[in-house]
């Protein structure tokens, strides 16, 4: 997924956690998740684990949803 991840359009794709990249468009609701990250519901994601954002992660994603 690293090298993946480069060719995509960072306004458009993030990397929400190891085993997952998500497009904003794809987003249907964000809520807090126990241990300080996120969970994500999106219609393109394969299962519930995929969905949730690293805790290292957590501050990058906030910036690039503009919160």
């Amino acid at each position: 997924l690293d090298e993946f991840e480069t060719m995509l359009d960072p306004k458009q794709f993030f990397r929400i956690n190891r085993k997952a990249i998500i497009n904003i468009a794809c987003i249907q609701k964000v809520t807090v998740y126990f241990n300080s990250r996120l969970k994500i519901t999106a219609n393109s994601l394969q299962n519930e684990e995929d969905g949730i954002v690293s805790r290292e992660r957590v501050n990058d994603f906030k910036a690039w949803l503009g919160k």
